[in-house]
């Protein structure tokens, strides 16, 4: 990767490094990341004021999501806010929704050990609940 990429991780972003977001099979993938997912989610991150953390192959994902998944293109993450955050996850995802940054937003309370949560930057904004393997859709 040409040193732009690197200097974008390293002079703009705060609390994240590419390789949280790289897929496993390539480690430097974290570096094609959608430079506005990533902000976005430094912003919510300083917003919140405690830990996110990406899932394995929750960022640059080369297998693994859904046909046409915006992972494959770098243009989502999944993730969980820190346990030791106070916040239920109900106001999490209203500060999520709150930076107007984010196409898609899904929850996912059934995932373990914490409930998670996805975001992208598509164009048309989606926001929905994934519960026993089923998409409800709250807003397409």
């Amino acid at each position: 990767m040409d040193k732009k990429h690197h200097r974008f991780w390293n002079d703009t972003i705060r609390h994240f490094d590419y390789t949280e977001f790289s897929a496993p099979e390539d480690p430097e993938s974290g570096l094609l990341m959608n430079h506005f997912l990533i902000m976005a989610l430094d912003d919510f991150r300083e917003r919140l004021g405690y830990g996110v953390h990406i899932n394995p192959n929750g960022g640059f994902s080369l297998k693994g999501h859904s046909d046409g998944s915006f992972h494959y293109q770098g243009e989502a993450a999944d993730f969980h806010v820190d346990p030791a955050c106070p916040l239920s996850p109900r106001q999490v995802m209203r500060e999520l929704l709150a930076l107007g940054k984010f196409g898609g937003v899904g929850f996912y309370p059934e995932w373990k050990p914490v409930p998670g949560f996805h975001s992208d930057v598509r164009l048309r904004f989606q926001l929905w609940v994934k519960r026993g393997g089923e998409y409800i859709f709250i807003f397409q």
